[in-house]
């Protein structure tokens, strides 16, 4: 059974937020640069599951476990996330979490004059 879905994110002035995800919340913006995992609480009375990530519908490589984490995230790990968590019994998929990555404003140039 899918228990639980949540983030944590800790940012750079070292506060950490956990953000549970449900059908009414299921998105977490956050500054480039934030560290963010995604956590799953799930159960099963086989024992061990096994975990697919994706990231916009396209497996994660190599990331199997119950927790995701992404660290230092940049605008390249933007996107829609879910996990397909499956058992002997069959599979059951998160709902979708969209993570915003919010890149601060830089100056490139100077004005002239």
């Amino acid at each position: 059974a899918l228990n639980g879905f949540s983030a944590n994110a800790v940012y750079a002035d070292a506060t950490t937020e956990t953000v549970n995800f449900d059908a009414s919340t299921n998105s977490l913006s956050v500054a480039a640069g934030t560290d963010i995992r995604l956590d799953l609480d799930v159960t099963s009375v086989y024992g061990s599951v096994a975990v697919e990530w994706t990231l916009n519908g396209d497996v994660i490589a190599d990331e199997t476990e119950t927790s995701l984490n992404l660290g230092f995230i940049t605008g390249s790990q933007e996107g829609i996330y879910k996990a397909v968590i499956t058992d002997p019994s069959g599979s059951v998929t998160t709902i979708e979490v969209t993570v915003d990555v919010i890149t601060p404003l830089q100056i490139t140039s100077q004005p002239a004059g």
